[in-house]
C-alpha cells in the first residue's frame, strides 16, 4: 500500500497508516480515564493525534522513536487537522522505508559518490590523493557519508544533505582555482572534501536528526581533524606540513570563533574555504525557505535573524 503523507492527509478521512513517534504522553481526562496525546511524523511533517480511552499496557507498547500503525479519523483541532486514532500497534523498522519519515535529497546517492569520486581524481598530490581515497574507497564510511544529513535544521537537512554539500563546495573550490592562482589547487580542493567529514560521527540520522553526545561535546571539526591525523599517519611518509594545512582548513572553516572555530582562517586556502562553505549553505537554506508573508520568510537564524526576500529570481521566475 502507498503511504500517505500528513501535508496530503484531508478533514473527514479515514486514514491506515505508518507513522514515527515524535512524542507520547498518557494522560486522564477530569472524568478520570486515560488517554494518550501524541505527535506523529512523517517527512513531509509532524501531526498532533489523540486515542481515547487507551490503558497504561498500550502507552507502554511503543516509545519515541517507533514506528506505529495507525486507524485513525482526520478532524480539525484548533485550525489545524488531528489524528483521532481508534487503533495503533507498533511496527517493525523492517516493514517500512526510512526514507518515507526522513527528508532525503532528490538526488540519487550513488550517482554522487561517483561524482564525488570524481572530483577525487582531480587531486594531483599523492599523498592527498591517498588520503581522500582512504576515505571515499572506504566502503563503510562512504556510505555513512552519502546517507548523513549536512545540519540538524539549518542547511542540507536531509538524508544526502552532507555529500550533496560537499560536492556544491568542490566544485566552487574547482571554478575559484581557476579564478585566483594564488590558490594551491589540491590544498583547497581537499579540504573542500573534506571539511565536513567529522558530520558522520557529529550528526545521529537513524530516527531522527540530532547530535550525538560525541557531537556535542567535540563538534565535527575537532572530530575532522583528529580522523584526517588518524588517517594521514597510516599512509607512508605522508608530508607533516600538508596534514597541518588541511587539518587547518577543517578547524578553521566556520570562520569565526562564535560559530565554532577553534581556529580563525590564516591561509589563502583556508579564508576560500571558509566562503565557499558559508555560500553553499546560505544559498540552499534560502532554496528551500518558505515564505510566511507575501514573499518574506520569518526570521532566519543563519541570516541574523533577518527577515529574507525570496519571492523573485531563479528558475522559479523564470
Amino acid at each position: 500500500m502507498k503511504k500517505r503523507f500528513v501535508d496530503e492527509l484531508s478533514e473527514g478521512e479515514l486514514i491506515q497508516d505508518v507513522f514515527l513517534v515524535k512524542q507520547s504522553s498518557l494522560k486522564t481526562t477530569k472524568s478520570g480515564s486515560l488517554f494518550l496525546s501524541l505527535v506523529l511524523a512523517d517527512r513531509s511533517g509532524p501531526i498532533n493525534a489523540v486515542l481515547w480511552d487507551a490503558s497504561r499496557q498500550l502507552y507502554e507498547s511503543f516509545a519515541p522513536d517507533d514506528f506505529i500503525m495507525v486507524r485513525a479519523n482526520v478532524e480539525a483541532y484548533m485550525d489545524k487537522p488531528q489524528l483521532v486514532v481508534s487503533h495503533l500497534k507498533r511496527v517493525e523498522e523492517k516493514e517500512i522505508s526510512l526514507a518515507d519519515f526522513l527528508p532525503a535529497s532528490d538526488r540519487d546517492p550513488e550517482e554522487m559518490l561517483e561524482e564525488l569520486r570524481e572530483i577525487v581524481a582531480e587531486v594531483k598530490n599523492p599523498a592527498l590523493g591517498a588520503l581522500l581515497k582512504s576515505f571515499f574507497e572506504d566502503e563503510e564510511f562512504a556510505k555513512a557519508f552519502a546517507r548523513c544529513p549536512a545540519a540538524v535544521s539549518l542547511h542540507h537537512a536531509y538524508l544526502g544533505g552532507l555529500l550533496q554539500h560537499t560536492l556544491g563546495v568542490a566544485r566552487m573550490a574547482l571554478d575559484v582555482t581557476e579564478r585566483y592562482p594564488i590558490l594551491d589547487r589540491d590544498i583547497l580542493l581537499t579540504g573542500a572534501l573534506l571539511h565536513d567529514l567529522g558530520k558522520v560521527e557529529e550528526i545521529e540520522h537513524h530516527r531522527a536528526f540530532k547530535y550525538s553526545d560525541r557531537g556535542a561535546l567535540l563538534g565535527h571539526l575537532t572530530i575532522g581533524a583528529a580522523e584526517v591525523g588518524k588517517r594521514a599517519g597510516a599512509i607512508k611518509d605522508f608530508p607533516p606540513e600538508k596534514l597541518m594545512q588541511i587539518q587547518h582548513l577543517i578547524l578553521s572553516h566556520h570562520g569565526q570563533f562564535e560559530f565554532g572555530s577553534p581556529k580563525l582562517p590564516m591561509t589563502a586556502e583556508a579564508m576560500a574555504l571558509h566562503y565557499l562553505d558559508n555560500l553553499d549553505a546560505k544559498m540552499e537554506a534560502l532554496r528551500v525557505a518558505e515564505p510566511v508573508d507575501g514573499n518574506w520568510t520569518g526570521r532566519m537564524y543563519m541570516f541574523d535573524n533577518r527577515r529574507m526576500f525570496v519571492g523573485q529570481g531563479g528558475e522559479d521566475a523564470k
